[in-house]
């Protein structure tokens, strides 16, 4: 059966819930905090596809089968509700979690900014040599110095160590660029660390986090919103991806391409490699040896296994491992922790751009629930947040005459 035969009445109800978390966000003055932008993730994801597909768009469909798109039409109106139960749950009876920790962390609580700055400054440095040793090898040097973009890192596993850099990469470059916005005054000083931030964002090829960052960037680290920055902030995302996409030339089939692809990319993506998993468990696809997020992206794009990865919310590799049963309490465990978790960092940084730098380190988990799966290289992304916000902790309360 055609997956257009879907009721319409299933669309609405999905529509309405998306719709009513997001009215539940905007009465509780949360638009410009880490909440929202989670639910934008979950958004893309959960909502995007159905979306997507409804208004006549056809990216993928060969892979998207009637029965895994109604199961999925199914779990985005439980994680719809789901979310907003616990969001209201949690406001309603003030469950806060490591709201003391987040208070004594604050920009204009730090009592030794040249600790902090030495730390930040050596993570920089560190990354900086490992760039330019291996500078050869990274995707967007290729594509500076040869026109082509070449493979992402995090595939071919050309440079040494690049997991372990790459989560520098991801959650300390940023943190620091967003910390010394705030420190130094010298505007050229500031330029040159979030061209290097982007850079590092971008050097292994993935484009996704890049604009995420920049989003970031628009939404909690600047205090006046005006219709301009996010027309430069649209083009700005628009000329990264054809970039990444390897285009040089800018013209009409440019212009087409530009409109259908970064809609397919940003609203079907994620979420049809979470519907053809379900497709590949309930025909018991799936091939022992391989991963997961391998086997979707052949089955997606025609291809062999070992080309490329479909990552998706990581609750989907849950549901083909150990079954919806299972991925449900998991997913309701999470809920209870993680939910408190934004809350508490949305309401103690509100209005705080000073302490975006704090903020970054959460973005970073619920970039990588939403949009990853259960792998090693993000538990260690996790523990490196972790240590990070340690390390602020530690070492912005030293007591030295450093």
């Amino acid at each position: 059966m055609d997956i257009s035969n879907i009721s319409i009445s299933f669309f609405l109800i999905v529509t309405i819930m998306y719709l009513w978390w997001l009215l539940i966000i905007y009465k509780k003055d949360m638009i410009k905090s880490i909440y929202f932008i989670y639910y934008c993730f979950n958004f893309t994801v959960f909502y995007g596809p159905i979306l997507y597909y409804r208004l006549g768009f056809d990216g993928y469909i060969h892979a998207i089968k009637y029965e895994a798109f109604l199961i999925f039409y199914y779990i985005s109106i439980l994680v719809a509700g789901l979310n907003m139960a616990f969001y209201l749950y949690i406001t309603k009876f003030k469950l806060t979690i490591l709201k003391n920790f987040l208070q004594k962390l604050s920009f204009d609580k730090i009592t030794n900014h040249k600790l902090l700055t030495h730390y930040f400054v050596i993570v920089n440095v560190v990354c900086l040599v490992y760039i330019l040793i291996y500078r050869q090898y990274f995707p967007l040097t290729k594509l500076i110095n040869q026109g082509e973009l070449g493979e992402r890192l995090d595939a071919s596993g050309a440079i040494p160590f690049y997991i372990s850099f790459s989560t520098l990469f991801m959650v300390v470059i940023p943190s620091s660029f967003l910390y010394f916005r705030q420190r130094l005054k010298n505007k050229f000083i500031i330029t040159i660390l979030f061209l290097f931030t982007l850079f590092a964002l971008s050097a292994g090829g993935n484009k996704g986090i890049i604009s995420f960052f920049l989003i970031f960037y628009l939404l909690l680290c600047t205090k006046k919103q005006s219709i301009f920055k996010y027309i430069v902030l649209f083009f700005t995302l628009a000329i990264i991806y054809l970039v990444f996409k390897g285009y040089t030339e800018y013209n009409a089939d440019t212009l087409e391409y530009l409109i259908e692809s970064p809609f397919r990319r940003l609203f079907a993506a994620q979420g049809s490699g979470f519907i053809v998993r379900i497709d590949m468990m309930l025909n018991n696809l799936f091939i022992e040896g391989y991963e997961i997020k391998q086997q979707v992206y052949a089955r997606i794009y025609n291809s062999y296994i070992g080309f490329g990865s479909s990552p998706t919310h990581f609750i989907g590799d849950v549901i083909v491992k150990y079954g919806f049963g299972i991925a449900l309490i998991l997913y309701l465990i999470y809920l209870s922790f993680f939910t408190r978790i934004l809350v508490t960092v949305s309401n103690t940084y509100k209005s705080d751009v000073k302490s975006s730098f704090i903020v970054w380190n959460f973005f970073v988990i619920a970039f990588i629930t939403t949009n990853s799966d259960i792998t090693l290289a993000n538990f260690l992304r996790t523990v490196v947040v972790i240590f990070n916000l340690l390390m602020i902790s530690y070492v912005s309360k030293v007591k030295t005459k450093i």
